[in-house]
C-alpha cells in the first residue's frame, strides 16, 4: 500500500496544483504583438512629423507671403534711419533676407520644440508598453520552465516509485489511441 498510496497522493497534488502552461499560439502571438508595437510607435512618430510638417509649411506660407511683405516695408522704412542711406534693393536684399530667415528661426522654434516634446511623449509612452510587454514575456517564459520543471519532478517520482512509469510512456499511450482512432475514420 506504500507506493500506491504515494503515487495517488503525487497525482492528487500534481492535479490540484495544477499546470501551468502556455500554448505555443500564445507566445507566437505575443511576439507578433512585439512587432506590431514596433510598427505602432513607428506611425505615431510619423504621424506626429507629418502634422507637424503641415502646420511649419502652413505657418511658413503665411509667414514669407504675409508677414514678410510688411516686414520687408518696415524694414526698408526703417532702413536709412539704421545706416544713414537709402535702400537699395540690389546691394541691401541679401540683408533683409538674413534679417527675415533670422526671425523666422525665432518664430518656428515653438513648433519645432512641440514636435520634440510629442515625441518625447510618444517614445515614453510606447517604452512603458514594451517594458509590460517584456515583463509578461518573462512571465510565459518562466511558465514554461515551471511546467517543464514540474514535469520532470514528477517524472522522477514516478520513476523512483515504479521504474515502468514515466510521463513519457503517458505521452506515447496518448499518441498511440488517438492515431489508432484516426486510423479508424480515414
Amino acid at each position: 500500500m506504500g507506493k500506491l498510496f504515494w503515487l495517488c497522493v503525487l497525482v492528487g497534488c500534481f492535479l490540484q496544483s495544477g499546470c501551468i502552461s502556455t500554448p505555443h499560439e500564445v507566445v507566437l502571438l505575443h511576439e507578433k504583438e512585439a512587432d506590431l508595437l514596433r510598427e505602432l510607435r513607428r506611425t505615431h512618430l510619423a504621424m506626429v512629423d507629418s502634422y507637424i510638417d503641415q502646420k511649419v509649411e502652413s505657418f511658413e506660407q503665411f509667414y514669407f507671403n504675409t508677414y514678410g511683405l510688411a516686414f520687408r516695408k518696415n524694414w526698408e522704412k526703417h532702413f536709412q534711419q539704421k545706416t544713414g542711406r537709402a535702400y537699395d534693393s540690389d546691394k541691401d536684399f541679401p540683408q533683409i533676407y538674413n534679417d527675415l530667415v533670422a526671425e523666422y528661426q525665432n518664430e518656428i522654434q515653438p513648433l519645432n520644440q512641440m514636435r520634440l516634446d510629442l515625441r518625447r511623449e510618444i517614445d515614453a509612452a510606447h517604452q512603458q508598453i514594451t517594458e509590460s510587454h517584456e515583463a509578461v514575456a518573462a512571465w510565459l517564459k518562466s511558465a514554461e520552465k515551471l511546467k517543464r520543471a514540474q514535469r520532470d519532478a514528477l517524472n522522477t517520482m514516478l520513476k523512483s516509485i515504479n521504474p515502468t512509469l514515466s510521463l513519457d510512456k503517458v505521452d506515447a499511450k496518448v499518441a498511440e489511441m488517438k492515431n489508432a482512432l484516426a486510423a479508424k475514420i480515414q
